[in-house]
């Protein structure tokens, strides 16, 4: 079965860590101001050495990155785990994570977007336990923190048997907007796109990328995705029977996606739970 973490409460501390890029420049300081917002909603914090760090791309080399998460998730007073954000590589850092020492370890909320997603998806298959793919550390710094990402909150702090009606956003924000070390502008949803018939209970999903290296990158992580899968899919569907086989594509910096309803290609393979994730706010929910 999915084991759920306990609800986070107010007063409750949140572990920062960055399994993916660190936070330097102006980004920095908008990690503070969520902070310091988060902190007047009534939670504290635990940050790790790393977070604001930035080599080759990452916070830290892969070890040290599986260290401090690790670290964090051991660490009773530490309730829930946020990262600052995504990035790139935190698929490097899976081998060196010790899965039977946090199998073993209460299980607790992490919460993120982007690259984190592979984290995600790693712990939940790897370790039967629930995890939250919505708004990283950094959409709190948002002045002010806009209200969907304010309800993920909400949804942390439900007990068992509590239950929530989510809804995609009408609108999205096309483009990321200016941040400066005084200035952390709010989202701004004001662009609509339509993505397929909100009554298809199935949808085929076709990607092009861009860019040849975001195509790579894609076709990189969609093998990584395959090989947990693989790996690990028989054991989650025979230990947490009902929940169906668990698919989520992230995708970032994709600039073309169609998609079709099943039964219209030869090609189409159906999902029980299909997400997609677009950053600037724009998600669609099959």
């Amino acid at each position: 079965m999915i084991n759920y973490p306990t609800p986070l409460k107010k007063g409750d501390t949140i572990g920062i860590t960055a399994p993916s890029s660190g936070v330097t420049g102006v980004f920095a300081k908008k990690l503070e101001n969520a902070k310091k917002q988060l902190k007047n909603l009534g939670y504290n914090f635990i940050e790790t050495d790393s977070v604001k760090s930035q080599s080759k791309l990452t916070s830290a080399p892969s070890s040290i990155r599986a260290k401090e998460f690790t670290s964090l998730y051991l660490n009773e007073d530490v309730k829930a785990i946020i990262p600052p954000w995504g990035g790139e590589f935190l698929m490097d850092m899976l081998p060196y994570l010790d899965y039977e020492k946090l199998r073993e370890a209460k299980p607790k909320w992490i919460l993120g977007f982007s690259d984190i997603s592979t984290l995600l998806f790693t712990l939940t298959l790897k370790l039967n336990i629930a995890t939250a793919h919505g708004p990283n550390l950094l959409d709190f710094g948002n002045n002010p923190i806009h209200e969907s990402v304010l309800n993920t909150l909400s949804i942390l702090n439900m007990e068992k048997g509590d239950a929530f009606l989510q809804h995609s956003l009408d609108q999205y924000q096309k483009e990321w907007l200016e941040v400066t070390e005084n200035n952390f502008p709010p989202c701004v949803l004001s662009h609509f796109r339509f993505m397929g018939n909100k009554n298809d209970s199935y949808s085929q999903v076709m990607i092009q990328a861009g860019k040849e290296v975001h195509y790579i990158f894609c076709i990189f992580c969609i093998k990584i995705t395959s090989w947990l899968v693989g790996k690990n899919n028989g054991r989650f569907i025979n230990q947490c029977p009902g929940n169906g086989n668990p698919l989520l594509l992230s995708t970032g910096q994709l600039t073309w996606m169609m998609m079709l309803p099943a039964g219209k290609s030869d090609h189409t393979q159906v999902f029980p739970s299909l997400i997609l994730h677009f950053p600037g706010g724009n998600a669609t929910h099959v």
